[in-house]
């Protein structure tokens, strides 16, 4: 453990804050606890934070001041610019908080050690244990950390000359003073564009390392690389060791033919043969044993100690690795090719390949790839990267199976390799080149199962699904959706059982209820299912689409809608009545989650200030309609957003009291609201005929109801089908039906809160949650109207009641729920290398 006592006697006793605790947030608790510095951590994961606690922390979500904070040391992996920055950096910014990595922490406790940092898209791995590994060969006590081995704040220092780190871009982008004595870039090529923003981002993390006085040691065989390499000259500050592998340099290494020349003097000499090095294959890995020669030979180690040490360099478990042959057909194992550049690399080297690719989807696809397109005999997909990945390769004529996991791609690829011996072009090799970040755990599956040998043989085979429909089944919230369609089949029967008596009353057929809710019903859950598959930008673009349109057509409505018991709410629409408000309802909820969730990662973004002027808007013309229902629920959605965004409690109070204040007005104001509340509070003061019969038909019903089809409420409400059906429903299946269906209703909200109460992102947290408590709300009111525990109001019960923009509008909003909800490979930062684990992502 690095002792930071130095440092911490200059922060004066101010807490430190560690957010994410992956093996450097750990490390980094530990080494400042021991320090004796006040440490406040978090992490998603209630395990972490346990041990984190046990470690010396404080444990607090970082939800409230941060000015008292001495620095947050931020997890690699945690978005610091784009594609928006955490809340917890923009928490930071705004109280002036330095915002630093472990790194940055190692350098600051004043070690005094010499530094070697490595950086660059691919072969960082390879050449920092490279470099330790000859170091130590030498003589030289090196030990090797960062993005690779033990997290820097864990290294034992005892003894040791010098620190050989592998940088990541994330970890540079957190490192405000820090530059390594010897800096070392390989190659840069498109990767990591959606934390940078762009390639010229992705360029000034990777330059930051330069700063100030020391060496440098550049490969130049790429054109980013030979712009990084200028602007280092440019800059004047460093001795500049150039790098190629495709030919002369002058001053530096290169390679031609294979063969190692050392041109850092005044003339080149020939070193070695590194074709000769069974486990630094291929020209990528040249480059890595040139440029780790380069900075053995600025720590005075001779050429031919450095070729010796080559020699014995046993290689990296997940980069390019063997894991084992089974009859013939060999198990290569690439899992550290995150990106297209780097699978290349490996897929130069064999043929045929049985190719096991896939994971987190980025920005640079496949592209690149195609020369080696001839050697690949089939393609195994997994990951969200299906979709692209496919569509690359089946305009290319690959053959491919959609696998979505590494646990059913092994077992089919070894099929098809080991089916395959003895067929034109030799044995196989089953390759694991994921050319993204993959799923975790997949290389230690890869090589388990690998391992494994003929057992394989009896796998089960992996399920292929070359559809987007296997794609949104495995993410979807199963137990959610089924619940929501047992929902609407009941629904389908109340209905069917509560309506006939009122259609027949106005003078339609029999069914002519069920059959418009069961027309209706079929398109509501085909959008339903739709929307559940959008991404989140397409849910925020729907739903702009929709609240604009939506108030559009409320607008409309005061000019030609129709009137229903004194009402002016619908628009007619082939045949059917529209309820323009029940849209913009849901819409509403997910615009201001976005909005409030912009202003909260941006200050000076008027988010909260555009949403009250939209509020203010719709609610205004619901009042002209009029509909106080609806505006109360528009009332509940703000307030609940307010309060999930982590406004003072002030704020949630005020909205609070504007609806009681609003509900007031309305007593005063509209004569059918005062008539309601009074007939509520003194029954005596008015017609209560309606709500008699519905007590009624709940204690007619008792505990198991008289039967499908055999209560009487019906036969006296005008509105049964619609406003009542919980009423029926208690009369005909009793109370313990009512039990399991207030449930299901509890199960649909609760079940929704969980999914996203680990998310990071408030957007869908605060549309999650507007959605949800608008959908109990809804519940809520209809069956507190049916059992007169408030005031009677016209509302329907969620998939339960007829009602055709209801049943369209909720099956909206539960969509969009369920695409908010969805799961995916969550991102979860060790130092600073991006795996994944299962849990929620949410980007816009």
């Amino acid at each position: 453990m690095i002792d930071l006592k130095v440092y911490a006697s200059t922060l004066n006793g101010k807490p430190a804050a560690v957010y994410g605790l992956g093996l450097s947030g750990m490390a980094a608790v530990r080494a400042l606890s021991a320090a004796g510095v006040p440490v406040l951590a978090w992490d998603e994961d209630a395990a972490k934070r346990k041990a984190a606690e046990q470690a010396g922390a404080r444990i607090d979500d970082m939800r409230g001041s941060f000015y008292e904070l001495a620095f947050l040391l931020l997890s690699p992996g945690i978005p610091l610019h784009f594609p928006m920055p955490h809340a917890v950096v923009s928490r930071a910014r705004e109280a002036g908080v330095e915002i630093i990595g472990d790194i940055e922490l190692l350098h600051r406790s004043g070690h005094g050690l010499k530094t070697i940092g490595i950086t660059g898209t691919n072969g960082k791995s390879t050449t920092t244990a490279l470099i330790g590994h000859i170091l130590n060969d030498a003589g030289v006590r090196a030990v090797t950390g960062g993005n690779i081995g033990k997290a820097a704040l864990d290294l034992d220092l005892a003894g040791a000359e010098v620190i050989v780190l592998e940088l990541s871009s994330y970890q540079l982008d957190l490192c405000p003073d820090f530059a390594p004595d010897i800096a070392i870039h390989l190659n840069l090529t498109p990767d990591h564009l959606d934390r940078h923003g762009d390639l010229q981002g992705y360029m000034a993390a990777k330059l930051r390392i330069f700063r100030g006085k020391g060496q440098a040691v550049i490969g130049a065989d790429d054109a980013p690389s030979q712009a990084i390499l200028r602007t280092v000259e440019q800059a004047g500050e460093r001795d500049i060791y150039t790098v190629s592998t495709s030919g002369p340099v002058a001053h530096g290494v290169f390679i031609k033919a294979g063969l190692l020349f050392d041109a850092m003097g005044t003339q080149p000499v020939e070193i070695g043969n590194l074709q000769a090095m069974k486990t630094l294959p291929g020209v990528h890995n040249h480059q890595n044993a040139a440029v780790a020669y380069a900075a053995c030979r600025l720590m005075g180690v001779r050429p031919e100690t450095i070729m010796a040490a080559m020699t014995r360099y046993p290689g990296l478990p997940y980069r390019m690795h063997l894991v084992r042959v089974i009859n013939g057909v060999s198990y290569i194992n690439d899992s550290k090719a995150t990106n297209a550049d780097a699978a290349a690399k490996a897929v130069a080297c064999y043929r045929p390949i049985y190719w096991i690719l896939g994971g987190k989807p980025k920005d640079g696809g496949l592209d690149g790839l195609e020369p080696f397109m001839e050697r690949i005999a089939h393609a195994f997909i997994i990951g969200e990267a299906a979709g692209d990945f496919s569509r690359w390769l089946g305009s290319r004529g690959v053959p491919f199976t959609l696998c979505d996991t590494i646990e059913r791609a092994v077992p089919e690829a070894h099929r098809m390799a080991q089916a395959a011996r003895g067929q034109p072009g030799g044995a196989g090799v089953v390759l694991l080149s994921p050319a993204r970040r993959s799923f975790c755990g997949s290389s230690q599956g890869f090589a388990g199962r690998a391992r494994g040998g003929s057992r394989m043989n009896n796998a089960m085979f992996s399920r292929t699904d070359k559809t987007i429909w296997g794609r949104w089944w495995w993410t979807i919230d199963r137990p959610l959706l089924a619940t929501v369609v047992v929902l609407m089949i009941v629904g389908v029967m109340l209905v069917a059982t509560a309506s006939p008596p009122v259609a027949t009353r106005i003078g339609a057929g029999e069914y002519h209820f069920i059959i418009r809710h069961l027309i209706i019903l079929f398109p509501a859950l085909a959008g339903m299912v739709g929307i559940s598959m959008l991404s989140l930008r397409n849910i925020w673009r729907l739903a702009s689409l929709v609240l604009l349109c939506g108030i559009a057509a409320m607008v409309l409505v005061l000019f030609i809608g129709t009137e229903i018991k004194g009402a002016q709410r619908w628009i007619p629409l082939f045949g059917f009545s529209l309820q323009p408000s029940e849209f913009a309802k849901p819409a509403f909820a997910v615009v201001a989650a976005w909005l409030i969730a912009k202003q909260k990662d941006r200050p000076d973004f008027p988010g909260y200030a555009i949403t009250g002027g939209v509020f203010l808007v719709v609610v205004s013309l619901l009042l002209l309609q009029p509909d106080m229902g609806m505006t109360f629920v528009m009332f509940a959605i703000l307030c609940a957003q307010i309060f999930l965004a982590g406004l003072p409690w002030l704020f949630v109070l005020a909205a609070i009291g504007v609806c009681f204040g609003a509900v007031g007005a309305g007593y005063f104001v509209f004569d059918h609201v005062q008539s309601r509340i009074d007939r509520f509070l003194n029954p005596s003061s008015g017609d209560t005929f309606q709500i008699d019969r519905a007590l009624e038909a709940f204690r007619h019903g008792g505990l198991f109801g008289a039967g499908p089809g055999q209560g009487t409420v019906k036969l006296g409400i005008p509105d049964a089908h619609s406003d009542f059906i919980f009423a029926v429903a208690g009369e005909e299946m009793g109370f313990v039906f009512l039990a399991l269906l207030i449930a299901a209703l509890a199960f649909i909200i609760l079940r929704g809160l969980n999914r996203v109460m680990d998310c990071d992102n408030m957007f869908v947290i605060l549309a999650t949650g507007g959605l949800l408590v608008m959908f109990g709300i809804q519940g809520i009111v209809h069956m507190a109207s049916n059992l007169h525990m408030m005031p009677t109001k016209g509302m329907t019960l969620p998939f339960m009641s007829y009602g055709g923009s209801s049943l369209l509008a909720t099956s909206f909003t539960i969509g969009m729920v369920l695409a908010l909800t969805r799961k995916h490979p969550k991102v979860s930062v060790s130092r600073g290398s991006l795996s994944s684990r299962p849990g929620m992502v949410a980007q816009l």
